[in-house]
């Protein structure tokens, strides 16, 4: 079964196992409809963790896994990613898009000149960055509606209209 990330674990929150989450997704209200989700590069990468409590802090979100009852057990998945299974993504609406839609994409100028390929998306406080690499170059490009201008999701390319400076 083909999986998608929807968010980074940060680090243990408190005594009793919670997680601290870097969203992968904008809409921090669906994480409260998942029901259960994978942990990505673990020994139980097959095992579902069913999810006991979810909410909003600060822009993050706090996640009790079912198993995961220590702040011992919380630490060992620092930096580890939160996956659901891709039949259960929920459509999103005009403009919003999974990192799995992003990676692999072709990332072009506006006027079609080639600037390399979206190697991932980082979870940035004041907005995503698209980390685009050609070669041995890596560009990071924020994931702003001033520089992104249009994702073709099916042709996997992304076009941008570069700031001063940001391709240098």
């Amino acid at each position: 079964m083909e999986r998608v990330a929807i968010g980074k674990i940060l680090r243990a929150w408190g005594v009793k196992g919670e997680l601290l989450i870097a969203p992968l997704c904008q809409d921090l209200k669906r994480y409260s409809q998942v029901e259960k989700v994978f942990i990505s590069d673990s020994d139980a990468k097959e095992k579902p963790y069913g999810i006991k409590r979810s909410r909003i802090f600060q822009g993050k979100v706090l996640l009790q896994l079912e198993g995961i009852d220590t702040r011992e057990k919380a630490e060992e998945l620092k930096g580890k990613y939160l996956e659901i299974d891709k039949k259960d993504v929920p459509l999103l609406t005009e403009g919003c898009y999974y990192v799995f839609d992003l990676v692999n994409c072709q990332v072009l100028s506006l006027n079609g000149k080639k600037i390399g390929e979206v190697k991932e998306v980082l979870p940035f406080p004041a907005n995503p960055v698209l980390s685009v690499r050609k070669g041995k170059k890596e560009y990071l490009i924020p994931f702003v509606k001033e520089v992104v201008k249009k994702i073709d999701r099916e042709k996997k390319k992304i076009w941008i209209e570069p700031m001063k400076g940001l391709l240098d």
